[in-house]
């Protein structure tokens, strides 16, 4: 055993010797414990902050910029195109179309119209058969629904769709200008 010393692993910041006062160890350590929790705190804090501000301004910006819901448009016919072309929008807050004086939307009518795009199926709708309106001076309607792809008159058979038959309604109670 002569020449053998025992070397203990030391830390050179908590001086964590075998040998040192535990209670001064754990003095330490509670210490850099509470640092770093009053630090996860603050961070916490300033990300909840963050969080908040732009909940408020996404919700700001929401509230003043309408979300589209519908766009309808008429094409063909056999007229000057500037004549037949007509377009008709339905957004959250709002019902317009050319030649007509726009209004407000109802809470009732959004949600019954939200419904109805809901559950609107375009490849599942059936094909139009006969003939085109735009043939004999007759116009086909576009319909843009949000979220989906345009439907059109001459494409599908749309008597029966609840959202076509919403939106047209919507946009016939319309007064004229």
């Amino acid at each position: 055993m002569h020449g053998l010393t025992l070397k203990f692993p030391v830390s050179p910041r908590y001086n964590l010797s075998p040998f040192a006062d535990p209670t001064r160890v754990t003095r330490e350590a509670a210490a850099a414990y509470k640092r770093h929790m009053v630090r996860r705190a603050r961070l916490l804090v300033l990300a909840l902050a963050v969080v908040v501000a732009a909940a408020s301004a996404g919700s700001a910006t929401a509230v003043t910029t309408p979300q589209l819901l519908v766009a309808v448009s008429a094409s063909g016919g056999m007229c000057p195109p500037s004549m037949c072309h007509w377009s008709a929008r339905i957004t959250t807050t709002t019902i317009s179309a050319e030649g007509r004086r726009p209004r407000r939307i109802t809470v009732a009518e959004r949600r019954a119209l939200l419904l109805a795009m809901a559950q609107l199926r375009p490849a599942a709708l059936p094909k139009f058969t006969g003939t085109c309106p735009i043939a004999y001076d007759g116009q086909e309607l576009h319909y843009r629904f949000r979220g989906k792809p345009e439907v059109r008159t001459c494409r599908y058979d749309l008597r029966r769709v609840r959202a076509v038959q919403l939106t047209d309604r919507l946009i016939a109670s319309l007064p004229a200008r």
